[in-house]
């Protein structure tokens, strides 16, 4: 299994909703203050996406919220680190950095991430959270992307292009939510399902991860998991 790709809220790592707040803090710097509606859930979707599911649910129209979400996400990263810090919450889900250690010093795998914030948020919030020291190889984010299928689509035609017949079985994603694993069925890698956001392994599973566990404290046991793939691993030279 060459690439593991994580998502990273709830996945990798929780804020405390200090992310949930720079969103909504970015968008109320130019719109206003606004609320999702009663019930609405983050989980497994993009930032550009849940920026603009809250202003057309608060009644603005499409061109124009395009067009706030466009400035919104330009203000957005500054304030994403004004609030972890001041927060202060922000720390790994259970396991994950003995697994990300032990996937590292792995030498046929690559780690990656997969995510609905935009490559500057990641970055921001691995190095909150303390994981910004690991070997990250690949970046699945959500730049200019409403939705996660689209995301991972993207992220594997990157992949591609350095890894000539990468093949999707030999992309295993990693995530909590309903968004992380239909995006991985539909494109066909492999998905482990971690219960450590709202689902919980039965639910995963149903949703049709392939494997299902509480959280990442296994690393023994994961790791002969995702070493288990059933596509051999392809050893890539780099591009001439």
């Amino acid at each position: 299994m060459p690439i593991v790709l994580f998502d990273v809220d709830s996945t990798l790592l929780t804020t405390g909703g200090a992310g949930k707040s720079a969103l909504l803090r970015s968008l109320a710097q130019v719109y206003g203050p606004v609320e999702p509606p009663p019930g609405y859930s983050l989980a497994g979707k993009t930032d550009p996406g849940v920026l603009t599911e809250v202003l057309v649910a608060a009644g603005v129209k499409d061109r124009r919220a395009h067009e706030l979400v466009e400035r919104a996400l330009w203000v957005y990263p500054t304030i994403l680190e004004e609030e972890l810090a001041q927060a202060g919450t922000t720390q790994p889900c259970p396991g994950v950095p003995a697994l990300l250690a032990a996937l590292s010093e792995t030498p046929e795998v690559e780690l990656g991430v997969f995510t609905g914030n935009l490559r500057a948020g990641t970055l921001t919030k691995l190095r909150a959270a303390g994981l910004d020291g690991f070997a990250w190889r690949w970046f699945a984010c959500a730049d200019g992307l409403p939705d996660k299928t689209q995301v991972l689509a993207r992220g594997l035609t990157e992949m591609r292009a350095e890894r000539p017949g990468l093949q999707a079985g030999q992309v295993l994603v990693v995530g909590d939510a309903e968004g992380d694993v239909q995006s991985g069925k539909r494109h066909g890698t492999r998905v482990l399902g971690a219960a450590t956001g709202a689902l919980s392994p039965a639910e995963l599973l149903a949703l049709g991860a392939d494997h299902a566990v509480n959280d990442l404290s296994d690393t023994a046991g994961l790791l002969r998991w995702i070493l288990s793939a059933p596509t051999p691993y392809v050893r890539w030279s780099s591009p001439a």
